[in-house]
């Protein structure tokens, strides 16, 4: 007879288990948050990837698929969009199987995108098609595509174009009217599109979109150091303002002086540039008077600007 020894089992698993960390650690650490049950499994994920130097991006089109997926030759992994929402895993992966698709422009990539208008506006905003321009700028492209394309038929008395424009792509016209075909359409379509001015939408709405979207913040540049989103604020005692730096992504929490927060108050949403300075901390000693602890450390925000970025 052979039965199921539990013990060797386990063993057996937790061998498997090192085996993979160590020697495929990015499939290891994909595998890992795909199946995570709770906070605590991710945040062990994150920090083993830290470890390991495995970065871990943001949701990206021809990256992404509806779970983590793993870039190999990169060291890196990209965060799944199935969890964003509004979306779903059926949208994610006929995006992910578009990834080696060449497209000309956004609007080429519009004409066949797998989801509805909703869908395809939260991508744009949360950066996922980066590739073709800032969010600002592919926003209006979607409109104007949404607009445009596919039409026939365009009444001069209710058209906002010059009557200029629409003739020179136009097949035939009449008093009222200028009729079009495919690929006239497409023509008109692609030079609205190319004199629409790159750019995104502003940084505070990009993090909204984001908690609203994914459920925390994602975004990150490397270009601001001293750059963060207050998260939170706690004035109970000593201010502590917790801070999502963008430049890692990683949050701090550091104590305020009372005076300072008081002639600058902080919001949640704010975005501040920031220095702090570690001290130590304090303690109350046998009889209950206030004594410098070397055994501890506190961050201390120093310098402070609330910033407006766009």
């Amino acid at each position: 007879q052979f039965g199921f020894n539990h013990s060797t089992g386990y063993s057996m698993i937790g061998y498997l288990c090192a085996y993979m960390r160590y020697y495929y650690p990015e499939e290891f650490i994909a595998a890992y948050l795909n199946n995570a049950n709770n906070e605590d499994d991710i945040r062990y994920s994150t920090e083993l990837a830290k470890i390991k130097g495995i970065k871990i991006h943001p949701i990206k089109f021809r990256h992404s698929g509806a779970e983590y997926t793993v870039d190999k030759a990169n060291h890196c992994l990209y965060k799944g969009c199935s969890s964003v929402k509004f979306l779903n895993a059926d949208v994610s992966e006929q995006l992910y199987a578009m990834r080696d698709q060449k497209f000309d422009s956004f609007i080429d990539l519009l004409a066949v995108f797998p989801g509805n208008s909703r869908q395809r506006e939260i991508l744009i905003r949360l950066g996922y098609f980066e590739e073709f321009g800032g969010s600002l700028k592919l926003l209006r492209i979607a409109e104007t595509f949404d607009k445009y394309y596919g039409k026939k038929v365009i009444k001069k008395d209710k058209t906002n174009l010059p009557i200029e424009f629409l003739q020179k792509y136009c097949v035939s016209e009449t008093e009222k009217q200028m009729k079009f075909d495919e690929t006239s359409m497409c023509n008109l379509l692609s030079e609205l599109c190319n004199n629409i001015q790159d750019g995104d939408i502003p940084l505070q709405t990009r993090l909204q979109n984001e908690l609203e979207y994914l459920g925390y913040i994602s975004y990150t540049d490397a270009s601001r150091p001293n750059s963060a989103a207050v998260m939170d604020v706690n004035c109970k005692y000593t201010p502590k303002i917790t801070l999502y730096k963008f430049y890692d992504g990683s949050t701090i929490t550091v104590k305020y002086k009372k005076k300072s927060y008081e002639q600058k108050p902080l919001n949640v949403g704010n975005i501040v540039n920031f220095s702090t300075e570690t001290k130590p901390g304090w303690k109350k000693d046998e009889q209950g008077q206030w004594q410098v602890d070397y055994s501890k450390t506190d961050i201390w925000m120093t310098r402070c600007v609330i910033e407006s970025y766009n």
